[in-house]
């Protein structure tokens, strides 16, 4: 392999992973703001059905890491948005949501 091959290969994984931490460090900052009430709880659904929608593995690790980071505080008797998280969850055990590739 050429050595201007090795550095595109190289070029291109780094550009991947700085998008994917960045990436990444969104959805925690969102979740944050979500658990915080700085940001309305409505858009849950919303910001997930979107990630969700995106079907590549960066966009269902980061569905996963929303979910980890908001599901304590959402996940609860009192609060709207428990039977939509539990339909969520349906589906990943369903099948309807693709967790295979990313593995």
């Amino acid at each position: 392999m050429p050595v201007s091959e090795h550095y595109s290969m190289n070029k291109n994984t780094s550009i991947t992973l700085r998008y994917k931490k960045k990436l990444m460090g969104n959805v925690r900052f969102i979740g944050k703001l979500l658990n915080c009430k700085l940001l309305a709880s409505r858009l849950l659904p919303s910001i997930a059905q979107m990630l969700q929608e995106e079907d590549t593995p960066i966009c269902l690790e980061c569905l996963i890491t929303l979910i980890d980071i908001v599901g304590p505080h959402f996940d609860c008797h009192d609060r709207g948005q428990k039977a939509w998280m539990d339909d969520l969850f349906q589906n990943f055990f369903k099948g309807k949501i693709d967790v295979s590739s990313s593995v």
